[in-house]
């Protein structure tokens, strides 16, 4: 297997299905909103921390977490599809633009 042409399939394939996320954004939190919830709660950010999010997504976890985190805490996100990333920052909350939600 050549991991150099999986890996450009594999992030071809998540750029492809980013717009889907998006679209289908309020669906998605429905099904996996008991997740998130549970991932939060074994997390337990708190105000002032720092939480490093990776495979990010469309950012519905991190932005719950940024708001817990408060505006001296840090949410730094990254997804290896840079489609995901456009619509994290297209759905994130206006922290993002002052450098709460990264």
């Amino acid at each position: 297997m050549d991991l150099d042409a999986f890996r450009a399939q594999s992030r071809k394939t998540w750029d492809s299905t980013a717009a889907g996320w998006e679209a289908r954004r309020a669906f998605l939190e429905r099904n996996v909103g008991d997740l998130t919830d549970w991932i939060i709660e074994q997390i337990a950010p708190a105000p002032g921390q720092v939480v490093l999010e990776v495979g990010a997504g469309p950012g519905d976890l991190g932005q719950r977490i940024a708001e817990l985190t408060g505006p001296d805490g840090r949410v730094i996100s990254t997804d290896f599809s840079s489609e995901m990333v456009a619509v994290a920052r297209r759905l994130g909350p206006s922290s993002i633009s002052t450098g709460h939600w990264r």
